[in-house]
């Protein structure tokens, strides 16, 4: 029991949403890892709120540690780049991995990361 245990456990770090945000006072960066699943959709847009209060409108995302996204990360993203644009912002996307890129496209949102395909910083 003590192995599953100590598996069960490593298992929920794996599925643990974690952001780390940066910016230059014209653009905010987030660094996001893990999985873009119900609760973690939750957790970023509750982040991704707090900096709109704060007067944000340019986001960029880094998805390179993000190795899945159902719909609700999905449609967290197309609502919050949609807001951002109407408020004048931006929200796009850089170093998607190869499922993310699938279900972005699935979706119809490449417009995402194509400014970013090119390997931009």
């Amino acid at each position: 029991m003590d192995g599953m245990g100590e598996r069960m456990s490593h298992g929920a770090e794996v599925w643990r949403l974690t952001v780390d945000s940066g910016g230059d006072g014209e653009k905010d960066n987030f660094a996001v890892r893990g999985r873009l699943g119900l609760s973690g959709a939750a957790e970023l847009d509750s982040i991704l709120e707090g900096f709109i209060a704060r007067g944000a409108r340019t986001f960029l995302l880094d998805l390179s540690g993000v190795d899945y996204i159902s719909s609700p990360g999905l449609r967290l993203l197309d609502d919050r780049a949609r807001q951002l644009e109407e408020q004048g912002g931006t929200l796009s996307v850089r170093h998607v991995t190869d499922p993310v890129r699938l279900a972005l496209d699935l979706a119809g949102l490449e417009r995402l990361y194509q400014s970013h395909a090119s390997g931009e910083p």
